[in-house]
């Protein structure tokens, strides 16, 4: 098809969301809908005072945690003043704070607020690992902690937020 053609095509017959993609993630929007009862799930409502990144890799040992402390220390060192928030929601392989400590190690500490949330001993993929040690965790409480702990990091964390998911998803 010829751009010329694309930019003539119409997509107001196709259904559509607020936010794209929605319709795809089991959102049940209409276009007549209001914005209050356009609803989305285990959506975290945050400040957008201080960006916030997910740093995100389908497997493990693809470089994840390298690439969170590059960003991490990139904003520690655009300013004299500015400062980081890394948040590990889920942590597998034994030590909860080991790529905490990775970070901490590689920049100004005193700038770098860490959390981990959730960690499990067994080196595999985050739910497997809650199956195998019989410590469950349910999405929503999973929500709410993240919630809670980016509330919590963001005001202290001037310059970025860095969210860093576990790998081993696929």
């Amino acid at each position: 098809m010829m751009l010329s053609a694309l930019r003539r095509r119409s997509f107001s017959s196709r259904a559509v969301a607020s936010r794209p993609g929605l319709l795809h993630v089991g959102c049940n929007l209409r276009r007549d809908d209001p914005p209050s009862k356009q609803y989305v799930p285990n959506a975290v409502s945050v400040s957008l005072r201080s960006p916030i990144v997910q740093v995100f890799g389908s497997n493990t040992d693809v470089g994840k945690t390298i690439v969170s402390a590059g960003l991490c220390r990139a904003a520690v060192q655009s300013s004299a003043t500015s400062s980081v928030g890394y948040i590990k929601p889920l942590q597998t392989g034994g030590d909860s704070m080991m790529d905490a400590r990775f970070l901490h190690s590689h920049m100004d500490a005193s700038r770098l607020t860490c959390e981990t949330l959730f960690s499990w001993d067994t080196p595999v993929s985050p739910h497997l690992a809650a199956q195998l040690e019989q410590k469950s965790l349910t999405d929503d409480i999973l929500v709410q902690r993240l919630s809670d702990a980016i509330h919590k990091l963001q005001p202290t964390a001037s310059t970025l937020m860095v969210v860093e998911t576990a790998g081993g998803v696929c």
